[in-house]
């Protein structure tokens, strides 16, 4: 404990102390007055300490609380892989968006749950990645254990601690099935605009030429 936090304990162990009025026994001399006084603050301050311990645990279970709350049932999935691609850790979004129970996750490589043809495309940034250890953003399609694959967007970030071996990659993982959908159906209606306005430009130009044909007699 830092000495100001001890120094802070001593002074309210000694107000403490004052305030209870304590008194010796008559006969009691002077080094066994002092003696007890010192035992009694001491006392005191381990009995603070206790509180400031307890104060100080109990706070802590609550901000783990907190995290594992924000992390399991976050809007999006959470993971971190190794650095040979095999799933460490997971949250539960995950589990749901895969369709696996969250303890079967572990230990499994992460290509198992992405859709066969584009795997090539994830060992390709993998590599990337781990190569350069730079924050890294892609798009692939996921293959739940049982379901339809859908659109995920990855955010990739290193995670180095010392004392760990390798290195370990956290992973936010987004499902943007919707906002491919919609961007699909925006490319699909320009694709049709310019189609219509091709085919309306090739009719008037077809029109111009029939009517600047001179009329033929007969």
């Amino acid at each position: 404990m830092e000495k100001q936090k001890l120094d802070e304990l001593r002074r309210r162990a000694k107000e403490q102390l004052d305030s209870e009025h304590v008194d010796s026994p008559e006969n009691t001399g002077d080094d066994v007055r002092k003696l007890l006084h010192e035992l009694r603050t001491y006392q005191i301050e381990l009995e603070l300490q206790n509180d400031e311990l307890r104060r100080v645990q109990e706070e802590l279970v609550e901000t783990r609380d907190q995290y594992i709350d924000l992390y399991d049932f976050a809007p999006f999935g959470y993971l971190t892989l190794s650095e040979k691609g095999v799933i460490m850790k997971a949250n539960l979004t995950l589990a749901d968006l895969l369709g696996e129970e969250r303890g079967a996750l572990h230990g499994q490589p992460f290509t198992r749950f992405i859709l066969y043809n584009d795997q090539d495309r994830f060992y390709k940034h993998f590599r990337a990645f781990t190569a350069s250890m730079d924050r890294l953003v892609f798009d692939l399609r996921m293959q739940p254990k049982n379901g339809e694959w859908f659109w995920a967007k990855l955010e990739c970030v290193p995670r180095t601690k010392s004392g760990m071996s390798g290195i370990h990659i956290r992973i936010a993982l987004h499902d943007i099935t919707d906002a491919k959908r919609l961007e699909n159906e925006i490319i699909t209606t320009k694709k049709l605009e310019a189609t219509a306005l091709l085919a309306g430009g090739i009719a008037h130009d077809l029109s111009l030429i029939h009517i600047s044909e001179p009329t033929r007699p007969y």
